[in-house]
């Protein structure tokens, strides 16, 4: 077939727990690339409703995915996870990070991974877990590819995980997404 295609990525990082406290370091946050062109995420653009800002667009889908996680999870008996805003930004600084230095993995150029990424953004955890993907154009579509995998639907459906923060960017190759999941510590 003809054409460019794109690949859709997903990777997991299974739950970690906390280790030694000064190893942990800070991150940079870099600039958030937004770039909501050729449609709409889950037909938000296609609304009646005068468009908001391409920031509102990213809220409403991160919220999409924190509401399938959790009816994932009451479909398997584990509590809700709670959104925390600490989570959060380091999820988004990761999916911002991803799409502006165009690498797909866990681990930073810089080598932090996860914990050190949640840690920075001032999140004392005891355990965690991370989804990231690349590509999936919707909240159901990158929800759907994570409860397929098993790593990711671990992660998902890990009753000891309590809290969530989700991140998302439009950029070259994305939209890329970031699941941070944890348990306060």
């Amino acid at each position: 077939m003809p054409g460019k295609h794109r690949m859709r990525r997903c990777r997991h990082r299974t739950q970690h727990r906390a280790r030694d406290a000064a190893s942990r370091t800070d991150g940079i946050r870099t600039a958030l690339v937004v770039a909501v062109a050729g449609g709409a995420l889950c037909g938000m653009l296609a609304s009646p409703v005068p468009p908001a800002s391409a920031e509102d667009h990213l809220a409403v889908a991160a919220r999409q995915v924190v509401e399938l996680v959790n009816g994932e999870r009451a479909g398997h008996g584990c509590p809700p996870v709670r959104p925390d805003d600490a989570l959060r930004q380091a999820a988004q600084r990761h999916a911002d990070d991803m799409a502006a230095r165009g690498f797909f993995a866990h681990t930073g150029p810089d080598g932090t991974g996860p914990g050190q990424r949640i840690t920075a953004a001032g999140y004392s955890w005891s355990v965690y877990g991370e989804n990231i993907a690349v590509a999936w154009p919707t909240p159901a579509a990158v929800m759907k590819a994570w409860m397929n995998s098993p790593g990711h639907r671990a992660n998902i459906l890990n009753c000891d995980l309590a809290e969530v923060g989700v991140g998302i960017t439009f950029g070259t190759g994305g939209p890329w997404w970031v699941q941070d999941f944890a348990t306060p510590g």
